[in-house]
């Protein structure tokens, strides 16, 4: 009796988990039968001359046909600009956020890398690759993630290229699954050992596992390149397409082969690397 009693109680728990990590129900989306490869905040070099998430970077990949990834976030006067990082340090030697600067600050008093490169307008970005690849579009977590969602919305509104979506935040991707569901969005996540620093053991737990997938339903995953989880590795069978990041050169050989329906990449021209 007992051991009948544990058997329902495993198989209750079992089937929780199985409905927190489940992803949205199979849809024919456009990644599966676009390109495989999409250039990581476009085709940027490794020494920076060549900006990341910069016109000239999103030039190049649109010039050698490949999609594109990158990344967005709000300025203090609510423009939507290409960036990735939480802190404008690394990239512009600038201390604070983007929501800390307008736009015009931003352009007037900031370079890319010491390039003549200026943080770019997603209005502008968009004009630049006009439907030419398709597009990867992570909205950054931040605290004014609704105007973010909206704002996107609004800009990707009059767009008529291919796109998706897609965050770390399930928040964020929930969003556009109640407001857009007409857009296809992605789950972004990584290996616990990547995040636990930043966000902490419970929130890198969970985000690791897509213990959040019951929130944001997602029509893809996209995962870190290495080993995943189990219960990750469960979700990425069951999802409609599977996007692996950040592919480099040490890493092609490896992963061009492997289950990745899409692979982010950088530093290296993965079709090259596939005809060697």
């Amino acid at each position: 009796m007992i051991l009948i009693a544990l058997l329902i109680v495993l198989t209750l728990i079992g089937a929780v988990i199985l409905y927190m990590i489940s992803p949205a129900k199979r849809r024919e989306i456009f990644l599966s039968n676009g390109p495989k490869y999409y250039a990581h905040r476009g085709l940027y070099t490794a020494d920076q001359t060549v900006p990341e998430n910069s016109l000239p970077a999103f030039s190049l990949a649109v010039h050698r046909n490949y999609g594109i990834e990158l990344d967005v976030q709000l300025t203090k006067d609510g423009k939507i600009v290409v960036f990735h990082d939480d802190d404008l340090l690394r990239c512009t030697g600038i201390r604070g956020r983007t929501g800390d600067y307008t736009f015009d600050e931003l352009e007037r008093g900031m370079r890319l890398f010491d390039t003549d490169c200026r943080i770019p307008l997603f209005h502008d970005v968009l004009g630049l690759i006009c439907g030419k690849v398709p597009l990867i579009i992570e909205l950054k977590a931040c605290p004014e993630w609704r105007e973010l969602c909206r704002s996107v919305l609004h800009e990707l509104n009059t767009y008529e290229g291919l796109y998706c979506v897609e965050s770390f935040d399930p928040k964020i991707v929930n969003w556009y699954r109640i407001h857009a569901p007409e857009i296809i969005r992605g789950q972004l996540s990584e290996q616990y050992r990547h995040s636990f620093r930043q966000f902490g053991p419970v929130l890198s737990f969970c985000s690791s596992r897509l213990l959040g997938n019951f929130l944001s339903r997602p029509d893809f995953i996209a995962y870190r390149l290495g080993r995943r989880p189990l219960l990750a590795e469960i979700a990425w069978r069951m999802s409609s397409c599977r996007v692996g990041w950040t592919m480099g050169p040490s890493e092609a050989s490896k992963h061009l082969s492997g289950d990745s329906d899409i692979l982010i990449f950088e530093h290296l021209d993965p079709d090259e690397t596939v005809s060697a």
